[in-house]
């Protein structure tokens, strides 16, 4: 089934018990804030998890992202978040969390991490 928010493509999970799409980002430094947006569909979980060296550091608390808002007419929530990176943290992964029943399906698209220092920076110049 190609499907998507405003085209043809998108993550689509059915029928998973427990499971989620890691979307990995690198190359970020403490202190820096993270845009993070994206559009789902179906009940879904977000969280961010943090990473050192490209691994996983679980000492560093996952941070929980609610998916607020008004759905549009194909049933599409966009979700805009910010997190700023955490001392001993140089990166992040996105994990897009299902838990579902036989039958059951979510979808992710848009999925974006912009650096709003940057953005921020950019502007004054």
């Amino acid at each position: 089934l190609a499907f998507g928010h405003g085209d043809t493509s998108s993550l689509v999970a059915e029928g998973v018990g427990s499971g989620c799409f890691v979307c990995s980002v690198g190359n970020r430094r403490p202190g820096e804030i993270v845009g993070i947006s994206f559009c789902s569909k179906g009940k879904v979980s977000i969280m961010v998890g943090w990473q050192k060296g490209g691994k996983w550091d679980w000492t560093i608390p996952s941070v929980f992202v609610p998916v607020s808002g008004k759905a549009d007419a194909d049933g599409w929530i966009r979700t805009d978040w910010c997190v700023t990176i955490p001392d001993g943290a140089d990166g992040f992964g996105l994990m897009l969390g299902v838990r579902q029943c036989d039958g059951e399906k979510a979808w992710f698209d848009d999925i974006m991490a912009i650096s709003l220092n940057n953005q921020r920076n950019e502007n004054k110049q």
